[in-house]
């Protein structure tokens, strides 16, 4: 005698109700990144546009890489961090802080940065 495999409508694998559509989770709160890959997209805009504002895109552009999905988190950690500003929309700049952490002009400037960059991050500041 064969048993037969009954499956129900609601026990797929993907019981998440949308159809074939992948859940956006909610943005996050703390930065994703740790602070020395932080630092990445500051120092390619001062290297690449002598630290003038630009597009998300260009930045990615200088970096070399794609705009989309992972290269947004990363700008965000920036962002959270202090290394990067939105001074209009659309449009990322670098911050004084992260100046001082990528070209310091005493020996404790860097530290000191990176320092300031962790306690003003949201979540990780309260740790």
């Amino acid at each position: 005698m064969k048993k037969k495999s009954v499956r129900s409508k609601g026990n797929s694998k993907n019981n998440s109700g949308s159809k074939g559509k992948p859940q956006k989770s909610a943005p996050a709160k703390y930065p994703r990144h740790a602070v020395s890959k932080s630092l990445r997209i500051p120092q390619a805009i001062l290297e690449q546009n002598a630290g003038k504002p630009c597009s998300v895109k260009e930045s990615a552009t200088f970096l070399g890489v794609g705009a989309a999905g992972p290269y947004q988190v990363e700008v965000s950690s920036g962002i959270k961090y202090g290394f990067l500003e939105r001074p209009e929309a659309g449009q990322i700049s670098v911050t004084e802080l992260a100046k001082k952490a990528l070209r310091p002009k005493s020996p404790q400037d860097k530290l000191e940065a990176i320092r300031e960059a962790v306690l003003q991050a949201p979540i990780v500041s309260d740790v």
